[in-house]
């Protein structure tokens, strides 16, 4: 039999697509995704016998048909088969009233601005381009009962846009929170590269007693990062920080394309010496980046009990990801998984990374006990 689909509750029939790579779909799989609470004969056509579960796979196999899910038009990157919820609906007799509508004119700040819906936007996904809502002035996602809007500035170029990097990694964090978020009363977070904010102001208002530091190198970008945490009531820290390779390090960049930091400005880079509980960045690894700088900057970041957590397009770039892990490799130990997600696009990937133990810094000893007590509740926490 097919293995039990791990995902988290959906409201919606067909909200999560998987890869369907047999050349005849798993009319099991397809069971279990589209309509979990439906019969198999109610799926199959009442000719099924649920006992026939049991059957060799190419006798159930040949039930199957392919009318039960839409090959969507490849993308550059690798075909995949999803499922059709629309389609499958009207199957199921549940036909949907009309199309979502994704961007709309709304009255915002006393002007007339664009919003677009990415929950609705996520029913269909009928474009999904990297500058798919590059003209809109507001991207209004709900998350955890909350609504957020994030303002966008199409001339601040890549930071000053929403990308969808940014909803993946929010997604994991809901679906499967950092330790630290759960167990410490305060924890401190820090994202990298935070352009317009979404990952790290959903997590400062879902954590309240969190400090949040959202961070990025561009002084327009920051400007865009305080905006949209003043819309949303969000308390977070905005500063200006540059990823930066060590001292001393000969700066041989993955290549002449990389970006490279402008030196330092003494006193605006006010996160520069902290350590912080957890670390995040969405699709911070990519070739106009230097992949080694990103490195040292988590290093430089991180204590002995740091959660990492990355979301990063190995899919687009496989040969740049392929670098950024064997950097990343030298200092952290490192897992790379695949995201539970709304998404249909499969080129994402969730790193979860934490020092290596000869990396981590020395345990300052508790109050009271004795340090090698202190450096066991330490290796066991880890």
């Amino acid at each position: 039999m097919a293995a039990a689909l791990e995902r988290p509750p959906r409201k919606k029939t067909g909200s999560l697509f998987v890869d369907l790579p047999d050349e005849r779909p798993n009319e099991l799989a397809l069971r279990a995704l589209l309509a979990p609470d439906a019969t198999a004969a109610g799926v199959l056509g009442d000719g099924h016998d649920d006992a026939s579960d049991a059957e060799a796979p190419g006798v159930v196999g040949s039930r199957a048909t392919r009318a039960r899910v839409a090959v969507l038009e490849r993308p550059r990157f690798r075909p995949m088969v999803v499922p059709e919820s629309a389609r499958l609906a009207k199957e199921l007799g549940d036909e949907p009233v009309e199309p979502p509508v994704v961007e709309e004119t709304r009255e915002v700040d006393g002007e007339t601005k664009t919003v677009v819906r990415y929950a609705a936007w996520l029913e269909t996904q009928a474009y999904g381009d990297d500058l798919k809502f590059v003209n809109a002035d507001f991207v209004e996602f709900d998350l955890n009962a909350s609504k957020i809007m994030i303002a966008q500035e199409r001339g601040l170029g890549k930071g000053g846009h929403f990308w969808d990097g940014a909803y993946v990694l929010t997604e994991s964090m809901i679906v499967s929170p950092p330790r630290a978020l759960v167990n410490k009363p305060a924890p401190s977070v820090l994202e990298l590269g935070a352009g317009a904010g979404l990952a790290g102001i959903a997590l400062a208002l879902g954590y309240e007693t969190s400090r949040v530091t959202l961070t990025d190198g561009d002084a327009g970008v920051l400007g865009l990062l305080r905006q949209n945490c003043h819309r949303n009531r969000c308390s977070a820290r905005v500063t200006r920080l540059c990823w930066r390779l060590d001292d001393g390090d000969d700066g041989d960049a993955q290549g002449a394309d990389a970006w490279h930091p402008p030196p330092p400005v003494a006193g605006e880079d006010e996160a520069a010496a902290e350590k912080y509980d957890v670390i995040i960045a969405a699709e911070a690894v990519a070739p106009i980046y230097d992949a080694r700088a990103l490195v040292a900057t988590l290093r430089r970041h991180a204590h002995a009990k740091t959660e990492v957590r990355l979301v990063c397009k190995d899919g687009r770039w496989p040969d740049h990801a392929e670098f950024f892990y064997n950097t990343l490799g030298e200092h952290f130990d490192y897992k790379v998984q695949t995201p539970i997600t709304k998404l249909k696009v499969t080129y994402f990937k969730v790193v979860t990374a934490k020092l290596k133990k000869a990396e981590r810094p020395p345990v300052v000893p508790e109050r009271g006990l004795d340090p090698a007590v202190t450096a066991e509740r330490a290796d066991e926490s880890a």
